[in-house]
C-alpha cells in the first residue's frame, strides 16, 4: 500500500470510528476545493515563485 492510500484509509477509519457515514468520510468536492485553494495559495507565495526560477536556471 503506498504512503497516500494509508493516510486516506486511516482518515477513513477515524471518521468512521467518530459516527460520519462513509460517504461523510470522503467528500471530495469539499477536499478537491479546499486543496485546489492551498495549493494556488502556496503557488503564488513569494517562497514558491522563488524557489521555480532558481529551479529553472
Amino acid at each position: 500500500m503506498g504512503a497516500i492510500a494509508g493516510i486516506m484509509e486511516a482518515q477513513y477509519n477515524i471518521l468512521r470510528k467518530k459516527g460520519h457515514a462513509p460517504s461523510e468520510a470522503f467528500n471530495e468536492t469539499d477536499y478537491r476545493e479546499k486543496l485546489g485553494e492551498e495549493l494556488k495559495t502556496m503557488r503564488e507565495s513569494e517562497m514558491w515563485k522563488a524557489g521555480a526560477k532558481g529551479k529553472r536556471t
